[in-house]
């Protein structure tokens, strides 16, 4: 039986011709790569992939011109030195978002239009939803009359806009007071916790539905507040409550005592204006009468 021997080394002349091989086929690899790379470059600055114009929709009273400059920033510069972030491809979509967003408080929400084969030209269109106030949130106390401190909050409380009215009087929007102090640090974010402030909005609602006229609330750093209203004959008075009781018990509690005070059923012969109506104690409600009040009677 004839034993074939295996062989375990290889000659010379065959690891060189092996080792050329893999040079030719490693330097094929990375002139391919290469040429890829430059072909990819030279494709993303053609002009017909760069954003040439940028569009604003939804600007009301923000500076469309001012938001246009903030985008076009963002596409200043290359990736890497190379790739130009101006390429409709690999425009820096989270940084625009994020530049507006910081800048521009009284935005609340972006769209972007990414779609490239159905636009109808070379732009990127940037259309904004503006925020709306629902209240104000000033500095301080009712009594400080004159407050240059006073700030615009949305519907979840946010703080987006310094406030034009410096005459609180003279205003009819709904004002909270912070007994903390509110500086500019606070736009941008909320003067109280969301949930808090969507609860009191709420309530707010509710005792208007009996006929309450509030005007203002004073928001106390210890859970207690002062809730401004309008007595019959105009004059204000102060309704005091804490987070003891739920909202929804006090919303019902002085929504039924001044319902009974308009039809009269508490045993009075007129309308009273009552200087304060204290709701701290749960279903027992304390109040005074203005003097004034009752020297007429």
């Amino acid at each position: 039986m004839k034993i074939r021997r295996t062989r375990t080394l290889q000659s010379p002349k065959y690891l060189k011709k092996k080792r050329k091989k893999f040079i030719i086929m490693v330097s094929v690899i990375s002139s391919a790569v290469i040429f890829l790379i430059v072909s990819l470059i030279l494709i993303l600055r053609i002009s017909f992939f760069q954003i040439k114009t940028i569009e604003i929709d939804g600007a009301e009273t923000v500076n469309s011109i001012d938001l246009e400059n903030t985008v076009r920033s963002s596409l200043l510069g290359n990736y890497l030195y190379v790739f130009p972030k101006s390429s409709f491809f690999f425009y820096p979509k989270s940084e625009i978002y994020k530049n507006l967003q910081n800048q521009y408080f009284k935005i609340e929400s972006i769209k972007i239009d990414t779609s490239f084969f159905s636009r109808k030209s070379e732009n990127l269109a940037v259309t904004i939803t503006e925020r709306k106030s629902d209240a104000i949130v000033c500095n301080g106390f009712r009594q400080d009359e004159e407050n240059d401190e006073c700030y615009y909050v949305d519907k979840n409380g946010f703080v987006f806009e310094k406030s034009s009215i410096t005459n609180i009087a003279s205003t009819t929007a709904f004002i909270y007071f912070n007994s903390l102090t509110i500086n500019s640090k606070v736009l941008g974010a909320n003067f109280i916790p969301e949930e808090v402030f969507i609860s009191l909005q709420n309530f707010i609602d509710k005792v208007s539905k009996f006929g309450v006229v509030a005007t203002g609330m004073l928001v106390g750093d210890d859970g207690s507040y002062e809730l401004y209203i309008k007595n019959t004959d105009g004059s204000s008075a102060t309704v005091y409550f804490d987070n003891r009781t739920s909202l929804d018990t006090t919303a019902s509690n002085l929504g039924i005592f001044w319902q009974n005070i308009l039809t009269k059923k508490i045993g009075i012969t007129s309308v009273p204006s009552f200087e304060y109506i204290n709701l701290r104690f749960g279903n027992n409600i304390f109040y005074l009468i203005k003097p004034d009040v009752q020297k007429k009677k």
